[in-house]
């Protein structure tokens, strides 16, 4: 019975530890990863307020689940590429070739 004992506390021991070692992958609260985003595109040209829209919007696309630690990462992979596409639009967002 104690060799029961011991093998069942050792069993939950070491599950315990792996569920408490898994690594998270939720995104970072959203007013700190905007004012980042925000920053990281600072000079790109767009005024505040469009800079504001934009990250906004990118980080309300970032899905919960996702491995990119930032939106700026996020930006770099496919669906961050698309999200971009519709946030340029949704913020205003202009480009060189707009302006001319």
């Amino acid at each position: 019975m104690k060799q029961v004992v011991i093998t069942l506390v050792a069993v939950s021991l070491l599950l315990f530890t792996s569920a408490c070692n898994k690594k998270t992958s939720q995104k970072p609260a959203k007013a700190d990863e905007v004012a980042a985003c925000v920053q990281a595109n600072a000079d790109e040209g767009q005024s505040a307020a469009v800079l504001e829209k934009y990250c906004d919007c990118m980080w309300d696309k970032w899905p919960e689940e996702s491995e990119a630690k930032s939106i700026t990462d996020w930006e770099k992979t496919a669906a961050g590429k698309d999200a971009e596409d519709e946030c340029d639009q949704i913020s205003g967002w202009q480009t060189e070739a707009e302006d001319e």
